[in-house]
């Protein structure tokens, strides 16, 4: 299992959220889900690699356009692909799972992999489906510094709305 040990930078290119997650899902199940899920495109990747290298030396061609080839296909390390942190959001007061996760993985292509494979499909420890997008930071909780700089731009409210006020006034 792959998982660098530190709370992740969430940015809307390499990180994805889950939701409609199953109750009784852990992190532990997630990650150990999603790192089939690049071991198995690292695979698929080292077999396409391996067959279009079979087939550059098996057929007689220029010294020239096997350069151009090199040059024009663009080195893609596979091994890079893994998560830095997971994360499920509990309820604090009853201590149950809130049905959502954040992932964060070292590269976008990592990201999008996983998006594809669990988007609108189930886990297969658990029957249900999932919905998998990209992380959006427009719903990033803004610190305390970020709120104060927001309202400088804005005018305060002056209307008041009273409801229900007694005779005497």
């Amino acid at each position: 299992m792959i998982l660098k040990k530190q709370h992740g930078e969430y940015n809307p290119e390499t990180s994805i959220y889950i939701g409609l997650l199953n109750p009784f899902c852990e992190e532990s199940d997630i990650i150990e889900e999603l790192n089939l899920i690049l071991r198995d495109d690292r695979i698929k990747k080292e077999k396409e690699t391996s067959l279009s290298r079979t087939k550059l030396q098996g057929s007689p061609e220029d010294e020239k356009e096997k350069e151009n080839e090199k040059a024009v296909k663009p080195v893609v390390d596979s091994t890079k692909n893994f998560i830095i942190s997971c994360m499920v959001f509990f309820d604090p007061i009853t201590q149950r799972p809130k049905q959502f996760a954040f992932v964060d993985f070292s590269t976008k292509e990592a990201a999008q992999i996983c998006i594809k494979a669990w988007h609108m499909k189930s886990m297969k420890k658990f029957p249900n489906r999932l919905m998998v997008t990209v992380f959006d930071a427009q719903y990033q909780k803004m610190t305390k510094a970020e709120r104060e700089k927001s309202k400088d731009g804005k005018k305060s409210f002056t209307n008041l709305w009273v409801e229900k006020l007694p005779y005497a006034f």
